[in-house]
């Protein structure tokens, strides 16, 4: 089966399970509060309208490379696997506010939404509500968590995967208001902790110590994460730009007009050669009325400079090493060809 059947089949399994809890929070509320009905509905459409599921099938993945999971505890980890991902609605919600977002999986972002309903100045308030509920939806699932080993290990992974999470997208935010670049070094932190971390490692990890993975698969799987997490990231960035807006989901031109300092930005200005140039690349970052001329040079100095080239190898070498760390290591045969095509599918995917 293509990781991509695999995917759309987990996330048959998952979806009904979040429909199900977010119309019974929208059920409870509406007897109480009916105007609050949109709170929670903007919740349950972000959530269930696009995703591929990765995160959850990390999550379900890291259990079953250390063992097979009883019929019991099978249910319980797609139960918990939905926690997985409101936490990435609470991360998208919240996102999309700091960036002034107008698209988010082929809709409306959820300040959007509600900035048609109440006006301008009340989408973002309203949608921070709507952002913060996804995260406490997102803790209660998982604090209640089933499974009698290795519990408090699990939840502290939870808490510093939040926590990391939010540093990661403090950093994102304020790096383009400093002037000058970021070195590398700093730029790879931060596509980790904003979005590696949470997306790939965390989940990873936390399945692997519900199934009692020992201080190597733990070390191993720590280090798997962290490089496809970062693959991950920097394979989006470029699908930020290169991407194509009616796949995505999302604008192609939003990270350069927020002034985002990707690896692909401070690349291509470290392999500029005429001052001219980069001149030019400083005043375009950040313009928020770019037009697609701009947009065009842009991406042909990325490809012109090698920055494009660098990063697409960057990517494809990280995923080269985390899939000889999982070809190493003492996991279940079957689920280390899952873990390895699904290390392709973060560098091949087109969304």
């Amino acid at each position: 089966m293509k990781i991509e059947d695999s995917l759309a089949s987990f996330k048959n399994k998952i979806d009904p399970l979040i429909k199900k809890y977010l119309e019974e929070k929208i059920h409870r509320y509406q007897k109480i509060f009916p105007e609050s009905d949109a709170l929670i509905t903007q919740v349950k459409d972000l959530t269930l309208r696009g995703g591929d599921r990765i995160r959850p099938a990390l999550f379900n993945s890291g259990f079953k490379l250390i063992r097979q999971p009883n019929t019991l505890e099978e249910k319980e980890l797609l139960r918990l696997s939905t926690a997985f991902e409101l936490l990435h609605s609470f991360a998208l919600i919240h996102d999309d506010i700091i960036d002034d977002g107008f698209l988010r999986r082929g809709g409306k972002t959820v300040h959007q939404y509600f900035a048609g309903c109440f006006g301008h100045d009340w989408g973002d308030k309203l949608a921070i509500l709507s952002g913060d509920l996804a995260e406490i939806f997102s803790q209660e699932i998982f604090r209640s968590l089933l499974f009698p080993q290795k519990i408090d290990q699990a939840r502290e992974l939870f808490i510093r995967m939040k926590e990391e999470t939010i540093v990661g997208e403090y950093v994102d935010t304020v790096l383009p208001l400093i002037p000058g670049f970021p070195s590398e070094a700093i730029v790879r932190s931060t596509l980790c902790y904003k979005s590696g971390f949470y997306s790939v490692q965390k989940p990873l990890l936390i399945g692997a110590v519900l199934a009692g993975a020992n201080d190597n698969q733990y070390r191993t799987l720590s280090k798997v994460g962290e490089y496809l997490g970062l693959a991950f990231q920097i394979k989006d960035d470029i699908l930020g730009l290169f991407g194509k807006e009616k796949i995505t989901g999302k604008s192609v031109v939003s990270d350069i007009c927020e002034g985002k300092k990707t690896l692909l930005v401070i690349k291509t200005w470290e392999n500029m050669v005429g001052e001219k140039d980069k001149k030019m690349l400083l005043g375009l970052l950040g313009k928020k009325d770019i037009s697609p001329k701009e947009i065009n040079w842009i991406k042909k100095m990325m490809r012109d400079t090698g920055a494009l080239n660098y990063c697409l190898r960057e990517s494809s070498q990280l995923v080269a090493i985390a899939k000889t760390l999982i070809e190493k290591e003492q996991f279940r045969p079957k689920e280390k060809l899952f873990l390895s095509a699904l290390a392709d599918f973060i560098i091949l995917r087109q969304y």
